[in-house]
């Protein structure tokens, strides 16, 4: 901003205006990817003078029509893409601009009535994006339910050999899909992204599926064939039918009951 046109007026104010470029790092929490949205404010305030020295100000004031204008490059042509705030993976859902007054009693809009060296003027702006991810269901959801499935099908598999090569198949699948899906994830600031928790509850159910059918296979291979089990393994579900929870009636279409 060198050689940056001012002007003073005969009450002591200096009006200056112009261009510059500056790069902010904002703090994202991905806990809601790919639905999250995001804020990046900016703040520009002098904290070395106070307002009694300095007065950062905007003449318009902070009205609805004084918000920033965000300018994406898009091609012009292109008359199929009829969202023009999109830029990448992101849309721009608003913007906003506030001018106020730092002091004691957190940030006013309005300036204070007196003790000026108590307070700082800044000027705050910044823009409120959503990720635009859409083929997310295609590409993430619809793997996850195939593997979800896969892990369900492997108990009505009565080929115990077969059970457990479908199982350890999900585990390389779901392992390659992970992988590659965390390593696509940017980092944030804040929690893990829920789709995260899901693919590794996911991940050890179909581990502990497949520990359990090794389990079995080692048992059936080592023990007897002519092995009886207890009575009271056996009697499990004539026992869980005495239960409580087991005795819910369900719906019958015989006309006598």
């Amino acid at each position: 901003m060198g050689g940056l046109p001012a002007s003073v007026n005969n009450d002591g104010k200096v009006w200056a205006s112009g261009s510059f470029s500056f790069h902010v790092t904002c703090l994202f929490d991905f806990t809601n990817y790919p639905y999250d949205e995001q804020e990046c404010p900016i703040v520009i305030a002098d904290w070395i003078y106070d307002l009694s020295k300095v007065n950062l100000s905007d003449p318009s004031g902070n009205v609805d029509s004084n918000k920033p204008a965000i300018k994406l490059s898009y091609d012009p042509l292109d008359n199929a893409n009829t969202k023009r705030q999109v830029a990448g993976c992101w849309e721009v859902k608003d913007t906003w601009r506030r001018q106020c007054y730092w002091g004691p009693a957190g940030c006013n809009d309005e300036p204070p009535d007196s003790q000026p060296e108590w307070f700082w003027s800044l000027i705050e702006f910044g823009v409120r994006i959503k990720r635009n991810v859409p083929y997310f269901g295609l590409t993430i959801i619809l793997p996850t339910i195939i593997t979800c499935i896969l892990t369900l099908i492997i108990f009505w598999i009565d080929t115990m050999s077969l059970a457990i090569a479908t199982a350890v198949m999900n585990i390389l699948l779901q392992g390659l899909y992970s992988w590659e899906f965390i390593k696509n994830l940017p980092p944030g600031s804040g929690g893990v992204p829920k789709i995260v928790l899901f693919y590794g509850l996911n991940l050890s159910l179909t581990g502990i599926a497949f520990m359990l059918h090794v389990i079995s296979a080692y048992l059936v291979y080592i023990l007897p064939e002519n092995l009886e089990l207890p009575f009271r393994l056996t009697d499990i579900t004539e026992r869980l039918k005495q239960m409580r929870p087991f005795k819910v009636e369900g719906f019958s279409f015989d006309p006598q009951k």
